[in-house]
């Protein structure tokens, strides 16, 4: 996992560094206790949703590789198609409740709430994963399929928070 995870950290934390302003007055609406419960399990999420992000992407290389029948170093720096799929429904079973959580407390911080671009990309992102996680339950997906969907889910969760952000504020209401 290291090998999906340190690049994303090195490259979050120097994007933090690089777009951070100036500390500016802390205004009375983020002051709510729902906020403070609505970040962390958000972010809890995303972290969850990154494991079968990576999980989905190493099924499908380890599954590549062995098609090739002459697999490359790689491939025995992988963990098995089994374990791969494992780890990856593991993480949406952790993720999913987590993102559940996190989108209730944020309608419940700012209730009555308005729709914006934010809101609607995120409960996008919860449907995908509520499929996901149905179909992995009632139908037993799991493999190529089941990776590929992890995959859209965090290019979704992607979209929505740096989509949205590139036009000017996690949310209008915030400014």
């Amino acid at each position: 996992m290291s090998v999906f995870v340190f690049p994303l950290a090195f490259i979050l934390t120097l994007a933090a560094n690089l777009t951070s302003e100036p500390s500016q007055p802390f205004p009375e609406m983020l002051g709510s206790l729902w906020l403070y419960l609505h970040v962390p399990f958000i972010f809890f999420a995303y972290a969850a949703f990154f494991v079968a992000f990576a999980s989905g992407l190493m099924y499908l290389i380890q599954e590549n590789e062995l098609k090739r029948r002459r697999p490359q170093a790689f491939y025995y720096r992988l963990p098995s198609l089994e374990v791969c799929d494992e780890l990856g429904y593991r993480a949406l079973s952790i993720g999913f409740p987590l993102l559940t959580l996190g989108l209730v407390a944020g309608v419940l911080w700012q209730a009555p709430w308005e729709l914006d671009k934010k809101i609607i990309a995120s409960f996008s992102t919860w449907i995908v994963y509520a499929v996901l996680i149905a179909y992995r339950f009632s139908e037993g997906l799991r493999g190529r399929r089941a990776a590929w969907m992890s995959i859209l889910g965090f290019i979704l969760i992607l979209a929505s928070f740096f989509g949205t952000r590139s036009q000017g504020s996690a949310h209008p209401f915030i400014q």
